[in-house]
């Protein structure tokens, strides 16, 4: 099924990279580049597919299992239809995980408990989950949590960064932007204290901007006028930032 996904993904790059997109307008040259963009993607990604922990604490919430057997508008039948179906769901998960053993790829030993909880509370008492949470084990798992301690760890951490980023970078690289950020954004900040007189530290800063009655609206009619008011800001230069957006589109 995944690389047969990838397969689809990679035939959509091939007949992308085969139209000429030169009389293109500027939202349909955008919206080639995305759907390009995503497609490389799956077909880059597939090699990691090993790394993706579907059965973790904080992704098996995500797969909405509970949700679906206690949607109200489901009636029996149809409850019961997905129920018969979730055997065989279990099966596919629990083969996932054997071969993510295979390739040395286990849960931390930290997550194992939070995930036996999450999959046996999804739908109490269901042997087919349960059967799914006994096969997680604290055997050969890891103390520590992160990709780059699993084989070919620090490539799929690569390439999850820029997926979730859409930036070609290290993830250290991103580490120390992020630090320089802070650095600066703590900077402003300051000049800002300073500027206003403001002789506390920046915690009684945050705290004074909290709890200073002039900082907040005491009517409806007030909440209006400080909402448009950044409105009409905005739109006094949104012509400007237009202008400069579309330049660096072209570029």
């Amino acid at each position: 099924m995944r690389s047969g996904n990838a397969e689809f993904a990679r035939s959509i790059v091939q007949r992308l990279d085969r139209l000429d997109t030169t009389g293109l307008s500027e939202d349909d040259r955008l919206t080639f580049e995305i759907l390009r963009w995503e497609n490389q993607l799956a077909v880059d990604g597939l090699p990691y597919f090993w790394y993706r922990f579907q059965v973790a604490p904080y992704s098996f919430r995500g797969l909405g299992t509970q949700q679906i057997f206690t949607m109200q508008r489901l009636n029996d039948a149809e409850r019961s239809r997905l129920l018969a179906e979730l055997p065989r769901v279990v099966d596919q998960m629990i083969e996932v995980l054997r071969q993510q053993r295979e390739r040395g790829i286990t849960l931390p030993k930290a997550e194992v408990s939070l995930a036996k909880q999450a999959i046996s509370g999804a739908i109490p008492d269901n042997p087919s989950l349960q059967r799914l949470a006994d096969s997680i084990s604290e055997a050969n798992a890891p103390e520590s949590i992160r990709l780059a301690q699993y084989p070919g760890g620090e490539a799929a951490y690569r390439y999850f960064v820029r997926a979730r980023t859409t930036v070609d970078m290290a993830p250290q690289q991103i580490h120390d932007l992020g630090l320089r950020e802070v650095e600066r954004i703590n900077g402003e900040m300051q000049r800002v204290r300073d500027e206003l007189g403001f002789k506390g530290t920046k915690a009684e800063f945050h705290q004074f901007l909290k709890s200073d009655p002039r900082f907040f609206a005491r009517t409806p009619e007030e909440v209006g006028d400080r909402l448009t008011r950044y409105l009409h800001r905005i739109d006094a230069r949104s012509s400007v930032f237009l202008t400069r957006a579309e330049s660096c589109l072209r570029r």
